[in-house]
């Protein structure tokens, strides 16, 4: 299932630069270009479950690998993994196409490229990725306790929603490396 979502993902990332014209779009496009009626469709239905989709099979498959299969045990070595995993290749693709796309269609200063992608306040399709590392490193450190105590999980994730709600009030609304998505 996961390697069916990520190809979902990955397409709609290929339609979205042409899709969302009528709502923005990711890219300025000229004012005559239209963009094809199917995907501007296609789009919109994968993005109504394709990241929920994603969360929910990374999260179960985390649990499977801790719980059922005895992984992930140490926090260091996770924390490690997960960086590895998709903190660097964020990186390495901010670096080698998104910024320099950002830089020349859409005219970011320098100041602009610090914002969104060094503070990760808004590094474009790479929110998600952001988002997903920030998930497994709250998240272990007490999975342990949530998985024996039902209750505490439903306190944690009340709290969770709580802080992502109303976090953005102690930044000034600004979500820096999108820690409340």
């Amino acid at each position: 299932i996961r390697a069916i979502i990520m190809l979902v993902i990955v397409f709609n990332h290929c339609i979205c630069i042409y899709a969302l014209n009528h709502q923005g779009g990711w890219l300025p496009m000229p004012p005559k270009a239209e963009s094809p009626l199917l995907f501007e469709w296609l789009g919109l239905w994968f993005s109504s479950f394709m990241n929920y989709v994603f969360v929910i099979v990374s999260g179960y498959v985390y649990y499977a690998m801790r719980f059922e299969r005895g992984k992930y045990e140490r926090f260091l070595p996770f924390l490690w993994n997960k960086t590895k995993r998709l903190i660097i290749p964020a990186i390495f693709i901010s670096i080698v196409w998104i910024i320099p796309i950002c830089v020349y269609a859409l005219n970011f200063s320098t100041k602009d490229v610090f914002i969104n992608f060094v503070l990760g306040v808004f590094p474009r399709q790479l929110w998600f990725v952001l988002m997903l590392f920030w998930v497994f490193i709250i998240f272990a450190p007490v999975a342990k306790l949530i998985d024996k105590h039902f209750i505490i999980g439903i306190l944690f994730v009340g709290f969770c929603y709580l802080v992502g709600k109303f976090g953005g009030k102690l930044t000034g609304g600004v979500n820096y490396y999108r820690i409340l998505d």
